[in-house]
């Protein structure tokens, strides 16, 4: 099985042909390999079931084709959703402005999460609306996702 960067780069091109792009890749190598595929209309908001089903029915021939995964691995294709999990830095800068949801290791105390408004990103690490974690560099994050406030 070959690695989640280069899975990225090989599915990009391919799901750019069916009008989307690809937010994230990961593979979870526990009992049956999975590969979740998160990807997003091109350019426009939303992305549909339709759009999911479609992209996964030419996804794993393509796959299995290249052999970039493993047949007897189990494929899925989603969206990344509106608490979409924040790992690279394109992520976190699409985000700016938002509110976000971070673990991050804080020293000798472990882990401290925090929601907080993400005010902006440089190349070390994330600045946030935070006096518990006003700055959190890249490698500290343990987990961060968008943490939208959605009122009724």
């Amino acid at each position: 099985m070959v690695g989640v960067d280069r899975l990225e780069t090989e599915i990009a091109p391919l799901a750019e042909q069916h009008g989307l792009s690809v937010y994230d890749v990961e593979v979870v190598p526990y009992g049956r390999a999975t590969l979740r595929v998160y990807v997003e209309r091109a350019g426009q908001p939303g992305v549909t079931v339709g759009n999911l089903e479609a992209f996964a029915r030419v996804l794993i021939p393509y796959l299995n084709l290249k052999a970039l995964f493993p047949r007897e691995g189990h494929v899925e294709v989603s969206s990344p959703g509106m608490n979409r999990r924040l790992r690279r830095p394109a992520h976190f800068t699409a985000a700016v402005g938002e509110r976000v949801g971070v673990t991050a290791v804080a020293g000798a105390t472990g882990k401290t999460s925090v929601t907080a408004k993400l005010l902006s990103v440089t190349d070390e690490g994330i600045h946030l609306e935070s006096d518990v974690l006003p700055f959190v560099p890249f490698a500290d994050i343990v987990r961060a996702r968008l943490d939208p406030d959605i009122r009724i």
